[in-house]
This record gives structure tokens, C-alpha cells and sequence, in this order.
């Protein structure tokens, strides 16, 4: 009988766990908003940490480049090739600058990519080439 109501009393603590973790805030719950600020901050973290695999989740849906997104070698190629590491994102509406330790500015455009996602259109820098990456 004890052993019983000890199984119960464990499959009760089991199932309110989960309840209550299934109930806290999820930052990846793609059913809240995603501002510019947020997709720009998860943006440059995931870029500074060279995690270039990560970087297709900003990407718009219909930017020009958006099937290559998720690839390191784009990314290492076209972008980010000399950066060392990118600053804090200035935001104006739905335009970010963000500028490198190595002087380069990288315009972003955002869009609403999905309801109240912001993804990144397109980028562009100031750099030798006048770059369009998307």
C-alpha cells in the first residue's frame, strides 16, 4: 500500500512539474512578437559567436538569399568574412546599423516575416564592395 501511494505521490509531483514549467515564458515560443530589437540582438549573438548555422532563424522568408541562409560558407564568404566582432544595433523603425570593430556599417532592413516576426530582408555595408548581401 505504501509503495503504491509513494508511485502516486511521484506521478503527481512528475505531472505539476511539468505543468508549471510548461506554464513559464519560452524566449523561442515563435506565437509571442519578435521586435527588430530582438531579432537584431539574436542576430549579432549568434554572429560574434560564430555560429553562422543559427543565422537562417532572422532571415526572411523571401530575401533573395534566404535558401543559402543556412549555410556557414555564405555567411564566412559574403558577410562576415573579416569581421571580428559586431557592435550594439541602432535601431530606427524597422532599419538597424550595426557597426564592426573593423569600421565596416551593415544596414539591415526588417520585414514582418510571419505575425509579429521581424525578420531580416536585407543587408547591406559600407565596405570596399558596397555589398548587397540579400
Amino acid at each position: 500500500m505504501k509503495t503504491t501511494r509513494s508511485k502516486i505521490t511521484v506521478f503527481a509531483l512528475a505531472i505539476l512539474t511539468a505543468l508549471i514549467v510548461s506554464s513559464c515564458d519560452n524566449p523561442v515560443d515563435s506565437s509571442k512578437p519578435i521586435s527588430v530589437q530582438d531579432t537584431m540582438n539574436g542576430f549579432i549573438k549568434d554572429a560574434n559567436a560564430w555560429n553562422y548555422l543559427a543565422l537562417k532563424q532572422y532571415t526572411h522568408s523571401q530575401a533573395e538569399k534566404y535558401s543559402v541562409a543556412g549555410t556557414k560558407t555564405y555567411w564566412e564568404t559574403y558577410i562576415l568574412e573579416n569581421i571580428t566582432h559586431l557592435g550594439t544595433p541602432q535601431i530606427s523603425g524597422t532599419t538597424a546599423t550595426v557597426e564592426s570593430d573593423d569600421h565596416i556599417i551593415f544596414t539591415f532592413e526588417l520585414q514582418i516575416d510571419s505575425p509579429d516576426q521581424y525578420k531580416i530582408r536585407k543587408i547591406t555595408s559600407n565596405d570596399a564592395n558596397g555589398n548587397f548581401f540579400f
